[in-house]
């Protein structure tokens, strides 16, 4: 293996006294830096399966607590209450997370609990930073995202505009920070002549497998469920023209969606607007309408399938020889061992007449992975600045004055091996997929089957004529939730 090299070999002369705070480090902080989220938050993710909501919320609840984590268990607990119905409840617990990301981004770049939480990573690992200051920019616009579906599930159709031109605030913000992002960690390499070529690369090689993945999102923060909404929201307040932009910019991110096809030609048509009318008919061959979608003695039926869980994190682990001991000393990063799976289909019946199939609208694995992958730079300059500081530190300590191993070097690799541990941290109860369908039904009282993948509901619907109905339905494993509201 090529040289890794980094500028911390200059901290050796003191470095039996870092291996020995290396181990005062790692007993202060007990197990929260070696036991992965993923395994703390599973009896929650059990009782969510089994549809024991009640449990889940009590378990994330009492986790959210916690001060470097409490934060994402906050976001949990407010997801699974989200599920459950509990809207009052989820949205009382977004606020607060809002308000928190808030904070974050009005606070200076530098603190003193930033700069003593990155001083703590760099003798641990990246799990001591706090959470919100690591909090992946899909995730913040999940935040936004499903509090304005808690206003829209409560008919607060007001306060759902808020939540979503934040949301859609937030996509623009997180396009500006990631660049400047790469910026700060190029630069943080040259000033430390961190040499990080041949870790990225095999970094970069161990990711390919999700190459495949990442290319079902054009970005990791770009969410076209969150564009969908939005225009949901200003169709249901009649600003038409909004609704018309924020349906063509869902399109432009996810153009496969019939039911964002035929919006935009819908919209497009009642505003006249001919140009884009034109341009959508050559790129899709033809005009994109389904039948008496305004037809008087029909009402409209928006459907929203969440389904399944988003993949956790597992990890990866390499030793590399650091200088000027050559010591060997383990590097951690996080990786999705995960494949692409196609979500199914789900079918929507009215009383036993077929309306059509559901379409994907927001592949949440695919974001997830590119957002991973879009952090893997970053994550290679932390790692190689910590394995240059482990190895001064298990080098200098190897040896006592007489040359006899020293305990204290046994004790320092023990620790760096211990503690050398990938962020796994991620938000685990959103959706693995989300899709929609946008059908015209007799008004009335009808009866709504949806089913997919073996598993679904059947639901009592009163449809308003030319009115919308909104349906939102949850699947996770076995266990299904749905609930309807209607405008």
């Amino acid at each position: 293996m090529r040289e890794i090299t980094t500028s911390s070999c200059r901290f050796w002369p003191w470095a039996g006294l870092l291996g020995v705070c290396l181990v005062l480090a790692v007993l202060g902080n007990g197990c929260t830096t070696v036991q992965g989220y993923p395994k703390t938050l599973q009896p929650a993710l059990k009782a969510l399966e089994a549809g024991n909501y009640d449990r889940a919320l009590q378990i994330t609840d009492k986790k959210s607590k916690g001060a470097s984590n409490g934060p994402l268990f906050k976001q949990e607990y407010a997801r699974i209450a989200f599920i459950a119905g509990k809207h009052e409840q989820s949205q009382k617990a977004f606020e607060e997370i809002i308000q928190n990301i808030q904070k974050e981004e009005m606070s200076a770049q530098v603190d003193l609990g930033n700069a003593a939480a990155q001083a703590s990573s760099l003798l641990l690992n990246d799990n001591v930073i706090p959470y919100m200051k690591k909090m992946p920019a899909y995730e913040r616009v999940f935040v936004y995202q499903h509090q304005a579906l808690n206003y829209l599930l409560r008919k607060d159709i007001e306060g759902a505009l808020v939540e979503v031109r934040r949301a859609n605030s937030e996509q623009q913000r997180a396009l500006d920070a990631h660049h400047k992002e790469l910026v700060k960690m190029q630069r943080k390499a040259d000033e430390e002549k961190i040499n990080v070529q041949d870790l990225n690369g095999r970094l970069t090689e161990a990711y390919r497998s999700l190459d495949e993945i990442e290319a079902k999102v054009k970005s990791s923060f770009q969410n076209a469920y969150t564009f969908f909404l939005s225009g949901l929201a200003y169709e249901l307040r009649g600003e038409t023209n909004n609704a018309y932009i924020d349906y063509k910019n869902a399109l432009d991110i996810f153009p496969e969606n019939p039911y964002l096809q035929e919006r935009v030609f819908t919209l497009g048509e009642k505003l006249q607007m001919t140009d884009d009318l034109d341009t959508f008919a050559k790129r899709y061959g033809r005009k994109v309408a389904f039948p008496n979608m305004d037809t008087p003695g029909y009402g409209q039926v928006v459907v929203i399938v969440e389904n399944g869980l988003v993949p956790e994190r597992s990890q990866i682990k390499l030793m590399v020889p650091v200088p000027p001991y050559w010591a060997l000393v383990p590097v951690a990063f996080p990786y999705y061992s995960t494949r692409w799976e196609e979500p199914p289909a789900f079918s929507v019946t009215d009383t036993g007449a077929n309306l059509g199939t559901t379409a994907p609208i927001c592949y949440v694995r695919a974001m997830a992975v590119k957002a991973l992958k879009e952090q893997a730079f970053g994550i290679a300059v932390r790692e190689v600045l910590r394995a240059g500081l482990k190895g001064a530190a298990s080098g200098a300590a190897r040896f006592d004055s007489k040359g006899n191993v020293s305990p204290i070097g046994i004790a320092v690799d023990v620790v760096n091996f211990a503690t050398t541990q990938a962020d796994r941290r991620s938000w685990l109860t959103l959706p693995d997929a989300v899709e929609v369908m946008r059908v015209a039904v007799p008004a009335g009282e009808r009866t709504l089957r949806i089913m997919g993948a073996g598993t679904g509901v059947e639901l009592p619907v009163t449809i308003q004529d030319q009115r919308i109905t909104l349906v939102r339905m949850t699947c996770i494993g076995n266990t299904v939730r749905a609930e309807t509201v209607g405008f």
